[in-house]
């Protein structure tokens, strides 16, 4: 009998790599049927065991993917905002008007009427969970680390920092966004267009892209009174 080869690896499971795919795909499905079940009727009022039945699992099956339901809401909550930040660099090298013109629209448009219900429950959750609490405060930050590179390439407004209208900026959105939400119909056009306004504001910018600090100062100079018998 030949001896056996000692240098032979066991070869590893084939169906390691399908597996992992087809938990990735149910812990998907688990997703999304929390986030249909929070704009039907809040994440309050969502039990495992609407959540379960909802992705035809039993709860001991569904908590084979998720030991709770706050684990599907951080899932959740690290999609969306990962979804929102998309576009936030893409347009890093245009001038600063340009992107703040397309920041407008990302941050507007992008987010659905329904995000932004799914937001004003993922910030509530937050108040009483450290781990949501962790990602809101990750994605804040993202949002202000962007804010605040826009506003270092602009002449801004008299002794006002980069940081302070990045602050002042990311506060203002979140405030429209969520005031949007109310709205019946649904419009966010005023947002957009006092959002605009407040971004070139305190980047101290006009429509054309120049400062408007040295735009007003030419303008409010006094003139020199005429001197009698001049022409």
């Amino acid at each position: 009998m030949p001896p056996k080869n000692r240098s032979e690896a066991p070869s590893a499971p084939v169906q390691d790599e399908p597996r992992a795919a087809s938990k990735k795909q149910r812990r998907g499905t688990i997703i999304a049927a929390l986030r249909q079940c929070m704009l039907s009727k809040g994440y309050a009022e969502t039990s495992l065991t609407d959540l379960a039945s909802s992705v035809q699992m039993s709860v001991s099956h569904l908590l084979y993917y998720y030991p709770t339901k706050e684990a599907v809401l951080l899932d959740l909550a690290r999609g969306t905002h990962e979804r929102i930040l998309v576009g936030f660099g893409a347009h890093r090298d245009e001038p600063p008007e340009e992107r703040i013109h397309l920041l407008v629209g990302n941050m507007f448009v992008a987010v659905s009427r329904e995000e932004i219900g799914l937001l004003r429950e993922i910030i509530a959750q937050s108040t009483h969970s450290r781990p949501l609490h962790a990602n809101l405060e990750e994605f804040s930050n993202k949002v202000i680390a962007y804010l605040e590179d826009l506003f270092e390439k602009t002449p801004r407004q008299p002794g006002m920092s980069a940081h302070d209208a990045a602050e002042l900026a990311a506060a203002l959105w979140m405030g429209l966004l969520i005031n949007s939400g109310f709205r019946n119909p649904p419009d966010n056009r005023e947002a957009r267009r006092l959002f605009r306004r407040s971004l070139l504001s305190l980047a101290n910018l006009d429509a054309g892209g120049a400062s408007t600090a040295h735009t007003s100062n030419r303008s409010s100079r006094p003139r020199r009174k005429r001197v009698s018998g001049q022409s």
